[in-house]
């Protein structure tokens, strides 16, 4: 119940709901860091975004063709403004917020395709999400041509030879490159990437308090989700928040499909009724 949440969790959910147009995707990406940084004042950073965008609104030419504007947008973010993609500690999970992207000038693919994009949204420049496995890239098009910004890579400008190119380096042949993989994500897809990526790191990491904090926002753009309800409670399990976790193992036991996670969630609930 939306009742039962903190006003910044309430402000997240309502946004998440929204139609895709109306998402604010620098706002959720905000309200996601502000579960690590309680005391952080959103306001003041997108302030600081309408600040980055006045200073790319004086040296872009929306006239231009869509390769230029995308060199300017690359130019001005990574030399002038000097964000870069954090090589030697990408799993630090300070990469993925995007207040302290924007403080420390440092991140992964995809928290800087969040940055870029709300920057150029604000000069009515619409980039597009492409979650591309393994390397977030953004889409600049037109009705004749499009091109690939990739932000971790101070912004290098590529086509779509460029980006399979990038795929095929990553993944050296294991995986077979489709044209599908190079289509536009949504926003809900883009902040739900995000969570899932710090879900990862603190999970890795053993941190359940942390990890469940992100599972409970995946929750709130994914109800239905069967697999988050029960990755939310086994995670309250751990924590010994039984109340909690027990309608989620449930619906888990009931619904989920057989294999080694249902056996995980029957035992844990064996363990919280026989307790």
């Amino acid at each position: 119940m939306t009742s039962d949440l903190s006003p910044s969790r309430r402000l997240f959910a309502a946004n998440v709901k929204r139609r895709e147009d109306r998402i604010d995707l620098g706002l959720g990406a905000l309200l996601i860091a502000r579960e690590e940084y309680p005391r952080l004042v959103v306001d003041d950073y997108l302030e600081r975004l309408d600040q980055l965008a006045a200073g790319l609104a004086v040296e872009i030419d929306l006239d231009a063709g869509i390769g230029a504007i995308a060199r300017t947008i690359a130019l001005y973010m990574a030399q002038e403004q000097g964000f870069e993609g954090a090589a030697d500690d990408y799993y630090d999970a300070r990469n993925s917020y995007l207040n302290e992207v924007m403080d420390r000038r440092r991140g992964i693919p995809l928290s800087l395709s969040v940055l870029y994009m709300e920057v150029a949204r604000r000069v009515n420049v619409l980039l597009l999400p492409v979650a591309m496995p393994g390397h977030f890239l953004l889409k600049l098009q037109s009705d004749a041509e499009e091109v690939f910004l990739d932000p971790f890579n101070r912004g290098n400008v590529i086509d779509g030879a460029g980006a399979q190119a990038l795929f095929d380096g990553l993944y050296q042949g294991r995986v077979k490159f489709t044209e599908s993989m190079l289509g536009a994500a949504t926003k809900r897809q883009v902040l739900s990437r995000m969570l899932n990526n710090l879900k990862a790191v603190y999970v890795q990491g053993d941190d359940a308090e942390r990890a469940l904090r992100m599972v409970e926002l995946l929750t709130l753009i994914t109800p239905w989700d069967l697999d988050e309800v029960r990755d939310r409670g086994l995670l309250r399990f751990r924590l010994r928040r039984f109340d909690e976790a027990l309608p989620d193992l449930e619906a888990y036991a009931q619904y989920g499909p057989p294999g080694p996670e249902i056996e995980t969630v029957r035992d844990a609930l064996r363990r919280i009724t026989s307790a």
